[in-house]
């Protein structure tokens, strides 16, 4: 393809990603959906774009995807909030994995033949809702702010679930020690990452606002670079860069709130008003980014899907993996309300229960299964794309049924 005409191409998909937002505001169809079929017609069908040569960036390009979408969770969480909410939603997001991603490791492994290391690599990347899908939607469904606390936290935990259980199988597909590991990542895991990105993200604020105060205009760009660099660090002393992210961007978030209730020194004034003006700036830029990479690597997996997997045996065990994916956490939900875990109305609980789509982490995790070696992971980016496309379409109509009859003409659904 002529350089020109690539470039037209990707001008051309940010501005069919923009008005796929639109018409996932008015109609709630995500905008994901369309950006696969998107790639599926510019890859497979027309052959417009060479799928071999993402594939080979997609690792790289998934790292970088994974770390946005974890920095952009932590900036979502106000701090009074998550402690109110926080084992309300750890709850839900581990019964939710546990459940889903055990029984989906249970049908690999006796289905696809899959060793258990790859089934429950499978069975994490599977496993987990997109928090890009689920935290835009569960803004317009009227749930009241200690269910929708719920939401946003379990969508960071589930995140985080995801990359840590696909991690630990492929550590252990190489032959460590499935308890080690799990202590490693875990326990010891979280401990590190929280305390590095605790003590790097109040330094980082305090040197921002000095950045600011003296009219610089990259502190955005400045922010993310050390978003990057903490999750290495993180990942070299031996914590879980997951974690460290997500607390990074929580520290970034909620500074006023951590130094006047740990530290015992309140912001001056003068600080604050810098700090506002910080958190706005790095929101937006980093909300931007994200918008950025889920086009161009949604479209990409459309692209670099092989069709010639696709069986009827495979279409069998992907439906199979969609009925577990939306059995499974209704089952979760049903049982959370009905011991009050989490006190839900009707109309709450079966929107929770709605709220099963995959995304982004889970085609990263898939192409990053693959990379790994995993043995019968060449075949994860196939049920990937198949589970991501039928969620999101089937939690359209699931929502759908909890509105009144109105309601999609109001919102230029029908």
């Amino acid at each position: 393809m002529p350089v020109a005409a690539f470039v037209a191409l990707l001008g051309g998909l940010l501005v069919l990603a923009y008005f796929a937002e639109v018409l996932f505001a008015r109609t709630r169809i995500p905008a994901v959906v369309i950006l696969i079929f998107s790639g599926v017609l510019i890859g497979p069908l027309l052959s417009l774009f060479p799928g071999g040569d993402f594939t080979r960036v997609a690792p790289y390009f998934g790292a970088v995807a994974l770390i946005v979408i974890l920095f952009e969770g932590g900036l979502e969480l106000d701090l009074d909030e998550s402690a109110r909410g926080l084992l309300q939603a750890a709850l839900l997001a581990g019964a939710s994995f546990f459940v889903v991603g055990g029984t989906l490791a249970l049908f690999a492994h006796g289905l696809l033949d899959l060793p258990w290391s790859s089934a429950i690599a499978l069975g994490s990347v599977l496993g987990v809702p997109s928090s890009a899908v689920v935290l835009p939607i569960a803004s317009t469904l009227g749930l009241r702010t200690e269910v929708r606390t719920v939401v946003v936290l379990e969508a960071a935990i589930a995140d985080v679930l995801g990359i840590l259980g696909a991690g630990i199988a492929i550590e252990a597909g190489g032959g460590a020690s499935v308890p080690l590991l799990v202590l490693r990542r875990t326990f010891l895991g979280f401990t590190v990452g929280a305390l590095v990105a605790l003590v790097v993200g109040l330094v980082w604020s305090r040197l921002l606002r000095g950045l600011r105060s003296k009219a610089s205009q990259h502190g955005e760009v400045l922010t993310f670079g050390v978003v990057l660099v903490l999750d290495g660090v993180v990942h070299a002393v031996g914590g879980a860069s997951a974690i460290g992210v997500v607390a990074f961007g929580l520290v970034l978030a909620n500074e006023p709130v951590i130094m006047a209730r740990l530290l015992r020194r309140p912001l001056s004034p003068e600080d604050e008003v810098l700090f506002g003006e910080l958190r706005t700036g790095v929101h937006r830029f980093t909300s931007q980014l994200t918008f950025l990479i889920r086009t161009f690597f949604f479209v990409f997996l459309g692209v670099v899907i092989r069709w010639t997997g696709i069986t009827w045996f495979s279409a069998f065990v992907a439906a199979l993996f969609v009925l577990v994916v939306i059995l499974g956490r209704r089952a979760v939900v049903v049982l959370l309300d009905r011991t009050r875990v989490i006190d839900m109305k009707n109309r709450e609980a079966a929107a929770l229960s709605a709220l099963y789509p995959r995304g982004l982490v889970t085609a990263v995790l898939a192409f990053g299964a693959v990379e790994a070696g995993l043995p019968g992971s060449d075949s994860f980016p196939l049920y990937a794309f198949a589970v991501l496309i039928a969620t999101n379409l089937l939690m359209v109509l699931d929502l759908r049924r909890l509105e009144p009859p109105d309601a999609s003409r109001s919102t230029g659904a029908g």
